[in-house]
């Protein structure tokens, strides 16, 4: 994503062909949604946010419909995915993606306390 004053370029990135591709321009934006595992773990972007929300869900869950997600998606198989999961994914997420926990004003589990959200959003 490109913050040009009113203006914001998303790009997106092609698990399939490994490519990334700049998709367009949207103009005007009054609320603006950055989502991954790495939204706000760079300061550069994490000043830029007005609210940084984690959704802390439960790990195993997770990696469930990761394996179903990349097996759909990507094509990549259950036993690739495991072995994916177990030598790298389990430890960037707790080394890098759990440390945003402490920077989040709020901090969603399961889904439980979407309205904290709404009510946020509302105010500003």
């Amino acid at each position: 994503i490109f913050i040009n004053e009113s203006r914001v370029v998303k790009r997106l990135y092609s698990f399939t062909s490994k490519n990334s591709n700049i998709t367009g321009s949207v103009h005007n934006v009054d609320i603006l949604i950055l989502e991954g595992l790495y939204s706000y773990f760079y300061r550069e972007f994490k000043h830029l946010v007005d609210l940084k929300v984690f959704l802390d869900m439960d790990i195993e869950k997770s990696m469930q419909r990761r394996i179903r997600r990349d097996k759909i998606e990507r094509e990549i198989q259950e036993e690739e995915n495991i072995k994916m999961i177990n030598s790298f994914v389990l430890k960037m997420y707790y080394k890098f993606v759990t440390q945003q926990i402490k920077d989040a004003d709020i901090v969603l589990r399961d889904l439980v306390d979407i309205d904290l959200i709404i009510d946020r959003v509302d105010e500003k």
